[in-house]
């Protein structure tokens, strides 16, 4: 909306709110020593852990997220590949959801 609208200051301020957004969670996650970080830029944060920690990630994301206008996708597999086809499903069927990659998921 703002770059159709050419508002500089408020894309800017978007981007700023965001890039905070992003980096008081890859702080948060960090502090686990049982999640490797793969990946943190842009938009996006890869991690590896044990299917232990997933529900406490998820909730410190909705958490941290709460009260912002930002949504956040996620996928979780034991692969790589199967935790990016279950954050594409994500995305795919409304956004802000966090879904398992499951046998299920490719019918």
């Amino acid at each position: 909306m703002y770059v159709i609208t050419e508002n500089k200051n408020k894309l800017r301020e978007l981007s700023q709110e965001f890039e905070n957004l992003i980096n008081e969670l890859f702080n948060q996650i960090n502090k686990n020593p049982s999640i490797k970080v793969l990946l943190h830029g842009g938009d996006s944060i890869l991690l590896e852990m044990p299917r232990s920690e997933i529900e406490t990630t998820v909730n410190l994301i909705r958490t941290t997220s709460r009260g912002t206008s930002f949504t956040f996708s996620g996928g979780y597999g034991k692969t790589m590949r199967d935790a990016y086809l279950a954050l594409k499903l994500a995305k795919a069927t409304g956004k802000n959801k966090i879904i398992p990659f499951t046998p299920e998921t490719l019918r």
